[in-house]
Order: structure tokens, then C-alpha cells, then sequence
């Protein structure tokens, strides 16, 4: 999948749902897709942060704490996977709505694709950004 075609995609997607007879349906899904995209971010955000943590955190904290931190680290990380899995479900449900092909067309329960996808997502609107 290509960096711009995903945002292009999003875009696709945003133009249908505007389209729906049920204006008020339209608005809050227009809404919540930029909702979807921010999980994308937020999640590759939180791997971050656990990664330097790893790095550094050994080095600075005794063994009990580092373990401790590491542990609520990784439990948020997991929530906000959980998050992006959800929020994948639904942004094919709004595909489906709009009468477009899945922008998520990979298994939902594979969370390793899941995580590939938003980091996907996440690379197209920083490659594309408004400087």
C-alpha cells in the first residue's frame, strides 16, 4: 500500500460519508475517522516511548522499578493496540457504509499488521504534511 494512496483513501472515504442521507450519522463518522487515524498515531507514539524506554531506563532505575515501569509501559501499550484494533473494525464498517473497499484490508485479528498499518498511516500524513 502506498503512502499517498492511504491518505487519498481517507479521503475517499471522508467525501462519501459526507454524502449520506443521514446527515447527522455522516457528521459523527466524519468526525470519528479523524478519530482513527489519531489511534494510528497515538499507538505508534506509545511503541516509542516503550522502545527508549528499554534503551534507558535500565541504566537510571533499580531492577524492581525498571520492571514495574517497563510493565505499565507495555500495559498501555497494550490498551492502545487494543484501541487501534477496534478502531480498524470500525473504519471498515465506515468503508462499508460509504460503499468503498476496506481502507484496512488485512486480517483484524492480526495485531502485527494492525501495528504495520498504522505506522503506515502514520508515515503518509507526516510524508504529506504542510510545511
Amino acid at each position: 500500500m502506498e503512502n499517498s494512496n492511504i491518505k487519498e483513501q481517507f479521503n475517499v472515504l471522508i467525501s462519501n460519508l459526507r454524502e449520506l442521507k443521514e446527515i447527522d450519522v455522516s457528521e459523527d463518522c466524519i468526525a470519528y475517522v479523524e478519530d482513527i487515524i489519531n489511534t494510528c498515531a497515538s499507538y505508534i507514539n506509545r511503541v516509542t516511548q516503550m522502545e527508549s524506554a528499554i534503551s534507558t531506563a535500565r541504566f537510571i532505575m533499580e531492577a524492581e522499578d525498571y520492571r514495574t515501569y517497563i510493565s505499565n509501559l507495555d500495559r498501555s501499550r497494550k490498551i492502545e493496540h487494543d484501541g487501534l484494533m477496534a478502531n480498524l473494525a470500525i473504519l471498515n464498517r465506515y468503508c462499508r457504509l460509504a460503499n468503498i473497499p476496506a481502507i484496512y484490508n488485512k486480517d483484524l485479528n492480526n495485531r502485527y499488521e494492525a501495528a504495520e498499518f498504522a505506522m503506515t498511516v502514520v508515515k503518509a500524513f507526516f510524508d504529506d504534511r504542510k510545511l
